[in-house]
């Protein structure tokens, strides 16, 4: 087995780092009050079969109209830059089948976070999001694709220490609101 390169160590450790952050995110809504509280009241009064019901009729029709707003619009926008950064260092990890691989562990994370929140009650399952995570992906693929064409290696390494050390911060500041929040959970 051939040993990492640098660029594949620095993408792997962002790429972990990144998974806190996500896991924050989505798993736990950034540890805000309010939509966890909405969430739970919400899923949390329904049966598996209605929530079930509820994740794949994700887009109704009211009497006024599809319940299809620029709320929707902007949560899908929201989806596919959350999951840029898995799109623009998983690629970096894989040596082959990279643009087949990349995409494959993304639906996976995402399905995962979906099924995390589906049986949680901190949220719901919706398939519209495991389309618009992994399109975020195939996107930071592709801008990733690009930019290695532009930059050297070393450039590339530098950069990923920055988002690694932001995506940190981000994480830390997570793990310890999550710490002080605990009750919102209870």
């Amino acid at each position: 087995m051939k040993s990492l390169t640098k660029l594949q160590k620095s993408a792997i450790f962002t790429f972990i780092v990144y998974l806190l952050v996500l896991v924050w995110v989505i798993t736990l809504k950034c540890n805000m009050e309010w939509p966890i509280y909405v969430s739970r009241m919400m899923m949390g009064g329904m049966s598996i079969p209605e929530r079930a019901e509820w994740s794949f009729c994700h887009f109704r029709f009211n009497g006024d109209g599809p319940f299809y707003s620029k709320d929707a619009i902007e949560d899908m926008l929201v989806n596919v830059v959350l999951f840029l950064p898995v799109g623009m260092t998983l690629p970096m990890v894989f040596e082959k089948k990279k643009y087949l691989k990349t995409p494959l562990v993304a639906f996976g994370l995402s399905l995962t976070f979906e099924i995390s929140q589906f049986f949680n009650t901190i949220g719901g399952f919706a398939y519209i999001d495991l389309i618009t995570n992994t399109l975020g992906a195939i996107v930071g693929m592709i801008v990733l694709h690009f930019l290695l064409k532009v930059i050297k290696p070393d450039l590339a390494r530098g950069i990923l220490t920055v988002f690694t050390v932001i995506f940190a911060i981000i994480a830390i500041y997570g793990t310890v609101n999550t710490i002080n929040n605990i009750h919102i959970y209870l």
